[in-house]
């Protein structure tokens, strides 16, 4: 599989998320965290940078990774997703300090693939060399024939947007990636010339 995307040109890839839940033994953590770091670097092995998800659930869990992440140059990006568990109100704090901890005790600058709150990344641009966010919002919306309208330049509202039969949605679609893109950079990534952003 690993040779296939590469054939492709996949030129960055991140490491399945596996969860790792509060109800669970602890032993599935420790599983899926080992299985983390393996794919990682089977993916590395097979010619494809890859960002390591360096997900966990206590303290010790993000110590062992800044210490494997900091004893490992080939790690350059971790990804993270604030969608499920690190995305509730609870646990967002909690997870942004420990990738701050990552970030400041890798030695080196790191960059990082975000999805999900996109009101992380301000946070973790005081952190990281690069913060990239992968957002699917535009795509959505037009499967859900819906258009992005600007309300005050301040947010984007979504207006039904119906299509016939058969009609081709690319122009829908163009449209909404591009305001989608605007709002994320202007919101997020307000006087930076080099934003990263992923639709």
């Amino acid at each position: 599989m690993i040779e296939g995307l590469r054939m492709l040109g996949v030129t960055t890839i991140t490491t399945p998320n596996f969860s790792v839940v509060l109800d669970n033994p602890r032993t599935d953590d420790l599983h899926a965290i080992k299985r983390i770091a393996i794919t990682f670097a089977e993916f590395q092995q097979g010619g494809i940078p890859c960002a390591l998800h360096s997900h966990g659930r206590t303290l010790k869990d993000f110590e062992r990774w800044e210490k494997f992440i900091a004893e490992r140059e080939e790690i350059s990006m971790l990804a993270y997703e604030f969608i499920t568990g690190p995305g509730t109100k609870l646990r967002k704090d909690f997870h942004l300090d420990r990738l701050a901890e990552l970030a400041r005790g890798a030695g080196r600058s790191l960059d990082i693939i975000v999805r999900g709150d996109p009101q992380v990344i301000p946070v973790l641009r005081q952190h990281f060399r690069r913060v990239v966010y992968i957002d699917t919002t535009a795509f959505i919306k037009t499967m859900k024939r819906q258009i992005a309208e600007r309300s005050s330049n301040r947010r984007l509202e979504w207006i039904s947007s119906p299509t016939v039969g058969g009609e081709d949605i690319d122009r829908l679609y163009s449209r909404n990636v591009s305001e989608q893109i605007a709002f994320l950079r202007s919101t997020y990534y307000s006087g930076d010339r080099n934003t990263e952003k992923a639709a």
